[in-house]
């Protein structure tokens, strides 16, 4: 049925970028530089028609034309993709037909997920399905492309492309740390050993979770205060239940004059000019400061005095730069997170230990404030952190979730394109819910225009 449907080959898409292959015999033994040259012509041939076919073709039709080209071996719409393939398989070169078979897939996934389309992303990774392959064979007969494939399904790419169809599939069983895919995938989009198709998918979504995160956050706070939607309330994003809330508005009391953002403009303004041997004591007040709890105060002090003062002794007499602030946060963010870029490090354990998650959160907020590219880095290191307690259970590891949690909501509450207040109501409205904790204060949260 579907393939009554595809398109003639008269709409097929025009593939100025395509070019053809010559229809000769194929040696038994090539070169290793006519190998390459033959991938790469196989390359130039194969990935644009598929970026073409994303803008003409309906996402099922291009689902089963790739099917066609990298599994049946049956493709007739486009003579010189055919051809491609089937050199590469001539040619014994596996690695080839598996680079451009995933650099297509990523090709796809990155449109789909763009496009916020995610039926095809599920499907397309169905396809590598062993009962698939087994049931459709090479069109010549060829055990070779079934192999490879059989190949791919054992591979570390495979495995990747279906943690990405995983976050679409509702029926899928879901490990803790799934929830935090956003994290996860910032190594796939750092590692440079992926193609550029991959890491563009990887941070796209990844950005695209924290949105959603925001956005999830947001309606859970407006409607779970209002007795009008309790038929059709919304999930609570995070684990923390009914504290949210009140996590959210002690948050959102730190956005007036005295807000961590003020703080750090203040910050910048008095380090301006400073070497970088005074700027490290300033530093550590910076950060420190608003730590109430007086021993856990002198505590922290000596911890991050003890790591930050024989940093970078060769550039003491220079003046502060932010390159120099940026390389130094980042070192901050490992003593506080993961020191030696596998353990937790011995701060992380002594403030989550004494129950202290909310503080360790704003030591972090308040670094990002002053180095905003040193986000990256800290969103890497809580992605180790989540590798290295993995294999948990979720009772094992509530403390590391709640932790988890209120850095989601603190970044969400303090990032650039959303705005939460607190605005008093009067009981007599008598539509929302009353909260003790702080009064008739309610959160209201807006979006931000964005400057171009």
């Amino acid at each position: 049925m579907l393939a009554d449907n595809l398109p003639t080959t008269g709409s097929k898409p025009t593939l100025g970028a395509s070019r053809p292959i010559a229809d000769t015999a194929i040696a038994t033994e090539i070169s290793g530089s006519s190998e390459t040259e033959s991938r790469q012509q196989a390359q130039q041939t194969i990935c644009p028609y598929f970026f073409e076919l994303m803008k003409t073709w309906p996402s099922e039709l291009v689902v089963f034309e790739f099917q066609r080209v990298f599994i049946q071996g049956a493709n007739e719409t486009n003579i010189h993709v055919k051809q491609a393939v089937e050199q590469l398989i001539h040619c014994d070169d596996e690695k080839g037909f598996q680079t451009i078979m995933v650099r297509c897939c990523y090709i796809l996934v990155n449109n789909w997920q763009t496009a916020r389309i995610y039926k095809p992303i599920k499907e397309l990774v169905e396809l590598f399905d062993r009962r698939r392959i087994i049931s459709h064979p090479d069109a010549e007969g060829s055990q070779r492309r079934r192999s490879w494939l059989m190949n791919f399904c054992h591979s570390q790419d495979y495995q990747e492309l279906k943690r990405f169809a995983a976050k679409y599939d509702p029926q899928g069983e879901e490990n803790w740390s799934d929830r935090y895919t956003s994290y996860l995938l910032v190594d796939r989009y750092l590692d440079k050993k992926h193609s550029k198709a991959q890491r563009e998918a990887a941070k796209a979504l990844s950005h695209e979770l924290k949105n959603r995160f925001k956005f999830d956050l947001a309606m859970y706070t407006a409607r779970s205060q209002s007795t009008l939607t309790k038929d059709s309330a919304i999930a609570n994003p995070t684990s923390l239940g009914d504290e949210i809330l009140h996590l959210v508005k002690t948050l959102v009391t730190k956005r007036g004059t005295f807000s961590y953002a003020n703080l750090a403009n203040i910050f910048r303004h008095q380090i301006s000019g400073l070497t970088y041997k005074t700027f490290k004591p300033a530093l550590v007040k910076y950060l420190t400061y608003s730590i109430y709890d007086k021993t856990f105060l002198e505590k922290a002090t000596n911890k991050l005095s003890e790591k930050i003062d024989p940093l970078y002794s060769d550039y003491e007499d220079e003046i502060i730069s932010q390159g120099l602030i940026a390389r130094t946060c980042n070192r901050v963010i490992n003593f506080l997170i993961l020191e030696n870029h596998r353990d937790p490090s011995e701060l992380f354990i002594i403030m989550l230990s004494q129950g202290n998650p909310l503080t360790l959160v704003v030591l972090l907020l308040k670094i990002i404030l002053i180095s905003p590219s040193s986000q990256t880095h800290l969103d890497a290191c809580l992605a180790k952190l989540i590798r290295y307690y993995e294999s948990q259970s979720v009772a094992e590891c509530q403390w590391l979730l709640n932790f988890l949690d209120i850095c989601q909501i603190t970044f969400a509450i303090h990032a650039d394109n959303v705005e939460y207040n607190l605005v008093q109501i009067e009981e007599k409205k008598g539509n929302l819910k009353p909260d003790s904790k702080r009064g008739n204060y309610r959160i209201f949260s807006v979006a931000k225009k964005q400057k171009k």
